[in-house]
């Protein structure tokens, strides 16, 4: 049996990501600024995504090579008013973040959608590539001591035989699950902001390799969207324990 959907009061969610990969297409100025335009009132702050690139050139005398950059613009960055949204509009896809404090899944694929009509209108790509929801979790354990199995359902074990106290772990798992639907769950210690207390990320990235037609919008990749989120929240739900899921009460 599936774990049912659980809305917590206190959710562990520093980032909610929706990212919708396509076939590589050509983005220019009129494009960003026509985007800029329609965002001007609601996503203020922008910066352009680009990717630095270096390469060597050898001459026939070897004694006067020569480095070359490239710099490319991949696209554009979109920050909401509330710093609460980040979109990104690129060459290679629409991605949207929702940052902490996380609302609901509702609020979040509906403001997906309404941007990624944009970015249609304006970049137009042909085909979905890739789909993927993902959810970063920050799990902070009132506790530096602890075990792991109190906590969770997915961990790292460590052989009985080893003796000594675990200070630290990154673990990922890749699950292939139905549909050619893949999760990918990344877990690690990380940094806490008190001093007594153990924070552990949990990482969910369930994605669906395609190649769909961009215009089947509603019928086909916001169903499959859905489908998605209901495996990262299966996932989520079988990797922890009741003693966790206090924590977000």
């Amino acid at each position: 049996m599936q774990p049912s959907v659980k809305h917590y009061p206190n959710p562990p969610i520093i980032e909610a990501i929706i990212d919708i990969q396509t076939s590589l297409t050509e983005i220019n100025n009129e494009n960003i600024e026509n985007i800029k335009a329609q965002l001007a009132q609601t996503y203020p702050l922008n910066n352009e995504i680009k990717i630095v690139s270096f390469s060597t050139q050898i001459k026939n005398d070897e004694t006067s090579n020569s480095f070359v950059s490239q710099n490319e613009n991949l696209g554009t960055k979109f920050t909401s008013v509330d710093n609460k949204f980040v979109a990104q509009f690129r060459k290679s896809g629409f991605t949207l973040s929702r940052l902490a404090p996380y609302e609901n899944w509702d609020n979040f694929i509906s403001e997906a959608k309404k941007l990624w009509q944009l970015y249609c209108q304006e970049i137009k790509p042909s085909r979905i590539t890739r789909l993927a929801v993902r959810y970063i979790n920050r799990i902070d354990i009132p506790a530096v001591n602890f075990k792991l199995e109190d906590y969770f359902q997915t961990y790292p074990m460590i052989a009985d035989d080893i003796k000594g106290e675990l200070s630290g772990f990154v673990m990922q798992a890749q699950i292939h699950l139905e549909d050619n639907i893949i999760a990918v769950i990344n877990q690690a210690v990380t940094t806490s902001t008190k001093p007594k207390d153990t924070s552990i990320i949990l990482d969910i990235d369930v994605f669906n390799m395609t190649n769909i037609s961009s215009e089947n919008n509603e019928l086909t990749f916001w169903n499959k969207l859905e489908l998605l989120k209901e495996h990262e929240n299966t996932v989520f739900e079988s990797s922890i324990k009741e003693k966790t899921r206090e924590l977000f009460i």
